[in-house]
């Protein structure tokens, strides 16, 4: 009867080293993932339905920024191409989220990068 104590306490032993080291080991993600991911996609719908490059070649940035809707946090974007850039960056004592997506003119190749700065309210 002994040995089947044992041989069960083993068992639990065994259950409990791998739950903690399934645990410690997990892999860490960064926090706000699903918001990166909400941020590109929302770049992404924009370029996809033609009103990006249309309102960037326009040179019309407030209707960029009026089209994308990543509540709860705020938004900026910033378009740079090869001469400068146009719009702002955010000054604010928060962690910001900055991601780049990048298009071609829309008759000739004319590279532009679009800046999506994202923070907390």
């Amino acid at each position: 009867m002994q040995g089947y104590v044992r041989t069960l306490e083993a068992v639990f032993a065994g259950i409990i080293l791998i739950g903690f080291l399934v645990v410690l080991l997990k892999p860490n993600t960064l926090p706000g993932t699903q918001d990166t991911e909400k941020a590109y996609a929302a770049l992404m719908e924009l370029d996809k339905t033609g009103n990006l490059r249309e309102d960037i070649v326009s040179g019309n940035l407030s209707a960029i920024n009026s089209k994308i809707s990543l509540f709860p946090y705020n938004h900026s974007v910033l378009v740079c191409d090869s001469s400068g850039c146009a719009g702002e960056v955010p000054e604010t004592p928060e962690n910001i989220w900055t991601g780049e997506y990048l298009i071609s003119g829309c008759d000739s190749f004319h590279p532009y990068v679009v800046k999506l700065f994202v923070w907390e309210k």
